[in-house]
């Protein structure tokens, strides 16, 4: 019997405890809900990469307040604690990475320690489109002497490895129209483009996403080719030529470039060519047959490659041997004489072996490559200068033709005027007042000076 009480006052006891814990502790807890309904929502696709709010539901059965952990990362099996200990159900995020798929969970906590882990949601973030870059293009902006068979063309690269397409903007507008829509080519060859012209064209790159890139207006010039060449001897339809003469034409190019030369020469019946690529703008034939008729003609080529073909001339051969006048000779100015008079009168020698008359050309200018000519058909050995640079060089040369279109040509000659210095004026003297020490408070002050040179004076 008395066993049977103490294991009834046992039970009573505990009982008692219970209470006392129940009372004292409070009642049982019970853990958070499973954070729910997360913004981003899950599988969320073009998610924004800055100023991100995730969020999330979750509450407390117990009414408990919650704090949270969240988990984030591009791993679903190696996330990272972002935040801990947050009082709300959401975090922003700065930035996050473009193109990417992003994982993550919330564990809620309440107060007296349950917890709920939420199941790994996921979303993927807006890919970040970088414009195309124009890295290089051809001919480059503002080049002259451009090929009229020139290829436009172009190179470009997209950060992001989008596929690109090409708008072309070509003509002689400044604004030019639009000639080539999303082309896939990266060169352009225009078609019938004239020399000397101006040509403007424009690129815009465009990628897959939407992003383009603009060029600026770019513009080039198309080289010209040289003008047809002239004949200077003998000229067109000249007779009685000597049976030894030396051809001689005249050509440039309108961007200054080095000229070579083609010569044809024969009959009418065998025009041939006889020259290629002469650097000199002259040739000597001899041993021709008298009372011959010839042609001849010249073809210029410049550094480009652009030709022009002159005219077919001709001459007819002397029926009797007709001599060149000798070259002229004895100039004055003296080849390489200094201190020449600005206005000189040039003058030289020649004569002629048959006796026939004799006109003069002279070729004349400060650059020996390149004499102008400034005198023709003169009858006397003689030429007046004007208006001459001090202290400059020039250079002369005379050609000289008989009355059957004979010439021969002189040397090469030059000289240099004369330097006019400047002297200065003399010192002032007769200096008045001559004293120094006990002048007057108004004097007039005086002098004298002069100038060798007769300049005038202040």
């Amino acid at each position: 019997m008395k066993k049977y009480n103490w294991i009834g006052l046992s039970i009573i006891v505990a009982g008692i405890l219970v209470l006392v814990a129940f009372i004292v502790f409070g009642r049982l807890n019970h853990p958070p809900t499973i954070p729910s309904d997360p913004k981003p929502a899950d599988g969320g696709e073009n998610v924004g990469i800055e100023n991100l709010v995730l969020s999330w539901g979750c509450s407390d059965p117990d009414g408990d307040p919650l704090t949270y952990e969240v988990y984030l990362g591009t791993d679903p099996d190696n996330l990272e604690m972002i935040a801990r200990d947050l009082k709300k159900n959401l975090l922003k995020l700065e930035r996050l990475e473009g193109g990417k798929v992003y994982y993550w969970y919330v564990v809620a906590r309440d107060s007296r320690g349950g917890t709920s882990s939420g199941p790994v949601w996921q979303f993927s973030t807006k890919r970040i489109s970088h414009p195309p870059e124009i890295t290089s293009f051809s001919p480059s902006d503002g080049s002259q002497n451009v090929q009229p068979n020139v290829s436009l063309s172009w190179s470009a690269r997209d950060p992001d490895g989008d596929e690109m397409r090409y708008d072309l903007y070509f003509g002689e507008d400044p604004n030019p129209p639009l000639v080539l829509r999303d082309s896939t080519s990266n060169t352009y060859t225009p078609q019938n483009l004239e020399a000397g012209k101006v040509y403007y064209w424009k690129l815009v790159v465009k990628d897959s996403t939407g992003e383009k890139t603009e060029s600026p207006v770019w513009q080039f010039r198309v080289s010209a080719p040289p003008t047809p060449p002239q004949a200077l001897n003998p000229l067109d339809g000249s007779t009685d030529v000597s049976l030894s003469v030396k051809l001689e034409w005249f050509a440039t190019d309108p961007q200054n470039s080095k000229l070579v030369y083609d010569l044809y020469f024969g009959t009418p019946e065998s025009l041939q060519p006889i020259a290629t690529n002469l650097e000199e703008n002259s040739y000597l034939l001899k041993n021709l047959r008298p009372g011959t008729l010839y042609n001849w003609k010249v073809v210029a080529r410049n550094e480009m490659g652009l030709e022009t073909e002159g005219p077919t001339w001709e001459f007819k051969t002397a029926s009797r041997v007709n001599n060149p006048p000798y070259p002229p000779n004895s100039p004055i100015p003296a080849n390489g004489e200094m201190d020449v008079e600005l206005e000189p009168t040039l003058s030289w020698d020649c004569s002629d072996p048959d006796g026939d008359p004799i006109t003069y050309e002279i070729w004349f200018g400060t650059d020996e490559s390149s004499l102008i000519l400034v005198a023709t058909d003169l009858r006397e050995p003689r030429y007046v200068l004007k208006n001459l640079d001090s202290g400059k060089t020039y250079f002369w040369r005379v050609v000289a033709r008989d009355s059957k279109g004979a010439t021969s040509t002189g040397d090469l000659w030059h000289f240099t005027t004369f330097f006019v210095s400047n002297t200065p004026p003399n010192p002032p003297v007769s200096v008045s007042p001559s004293q120094t020490e006990n002048l007057p408070t108004s004097v007039v002050l005086g002098w004298k000076s002069s100038d060798p040179d007769g300049d005038a004076l202040t």
